[in-house]
């Protein structure tokens, strides 16, 4: 199914929406038994990725996620205030130096394409998408070795987003801001690639479709 921009989703609770629902997860609304809960526990021991449990069972990540909290697998998600995820998101990006702190918000939160990114930091284009994502993969390591597991759940919640093509501001704790959903969804991505055991959320963005991505989340489209 082609991807819809925002506007033209169907309104969640639609007989609309739950087709599209049921497109991608056919048995999305059918109820658990006590056989398919056993898998879902040998899954879970065997370490399988949580989208890789969706796929198997045609259910969506929420209802893998919900489920293994319901059979105490994993426990409730920690709670997180909007204003400690945007301290700790200024924190990490301190930490990582000015130079990649720099990169990471010329493309990941500004959204600049290649030509823009290059300007910003005064170097070659294919030089600049480098030390873009470079400077991502080192933010996203960070989180894993000092973020909370708020930041953490915030980010895994914005990646199961991602994937159903619901993202929005509403994935994050009231209050959150744009620019913070723009780096979460950007980390999401990175997770994968730096540490694919923990997280299996989405591909690389390319620089050319940053810029509308991030129009899209500060609703400039």
């Amino acid at each position: 199914m082609a991807a819809r921009g925002p506007s033209t989703r169907p309104k969640p609770g639609t007989a609309e929406w739950r087709a599209e629902v049921l497109e991608r997860h056919p048995r999305a609304y059918e109820p658990w038994s006590t056989d398919e809960d056993q898998q879902l526990r040998l899954e879970f021991a065997s370490g399988d990725h949580v989208q890789q449990m969706s796929e198997r069972h045609e259910r969506r990540l929420g209802a893998i996620t919900s489920r293994l909290r319901h059979l105490g697998l994993v426990g409730p998600l920690p709670e997180v205030t909007a204003d400690a995820l945007h301290r700790e998101l200024r924190q990490m990006l301190h930490a990582i130096g000015s130079r990649s702190r720099t990169a990471v918000i010329a493309a990941f939160i500004d959204g600049l394409g290649p030509a823009g990114l290059a300007r910003r930091l005064a170097v070659e284009p294919d030089l600049a998408q480098t030390l873009g994502d470079r400077s991502l993969d080192r933010l996203a390591r960070l989180v894993l070795t000092d973020g909370s597991a708020g930041l953490r759940s915030c980010i895994a919640r914005v990646g199961r987003a991602q994937l159903s093509g619901e993202v929005t501001l509403s994935s994050l704790p009231e209050g959150a801001k744009p620019n913070a959903l723009c780096l979460l969804i950007a980390l999401s991505d990175a997770l994968i690639r730096v540490a694919p055991a923990h997280l299996a959320i989405g591909e690389r963005v390319a620089p050319s479709a940053r810029a509308p991505l991030v129009q899209r989340v500060h609703g400039r489209t």
